[in-house]
């Protein structure tokens, strides 16, 4: 009986988890952003620290690591689509982390809201294509575990 996963195998399955994750992601920036728009800026912030930011900062992580550890396997198309995608996450988390220490509330609340909830979004259109990717890929060191 097969106990581990090969990197293939794990990696699919993230892929294929990740749409239950960017659900709850989606649904922590319309909390974060409603508690900005109902004045409760406090709260907002610490969603922004305790919640949106580590979801964040592990999903910024793992789209680091497939566009510079698999590019060949997701081909230029899907990699140039996610490293564009990815460069706005980028630019998002910049603008996110600005206007945090200007203290511009307002366009704290509408950059979760409509910006990076469009954007996570265009992810999860991307990441089933990206899984594809993965169980049609011939790459040898997909198979190790």
């Amino acid at each position: 009986m097969k106990d581990q996963m090969t990197l293939r195998e794990t990696t699919i399955f993230v892929l294929d988890k990740s749409q239950d994750e960017f659900k709850k992601l989606k649904e922590a920036l319309k909390t974060t952003s409603d508690s900005f728009d109902a004045g409760k800026d406090t709260e907002g912030l610490n969603n922004i620290k305790s919640v949106v930011i580590p979801q964040i900062s592990s999903f910024y992580e793992f789209c680091f690591t497939m566009i510079n550890s698999f590019d060949d396997v997701m081909g230029p198309d899907i990699t140039g689509r996610l490293k564009e995608k990815f460069e706005n996450l980028d630019t998002l988390l910049k603008t996110l982390t600005n206007e945090t220490e200007t203290g511009n509330f307002t366009e704290i609340g509408d950059l979760l809201r409509f910006d990076l909830t469009d954007l996570i979004n265009e992810f999860s259109v991307l990441f089933p294509e990206i899984s594809e990717t993965f169980k049609t890929s011939t790459r040898e060191d997909l198979n190790n575990i």
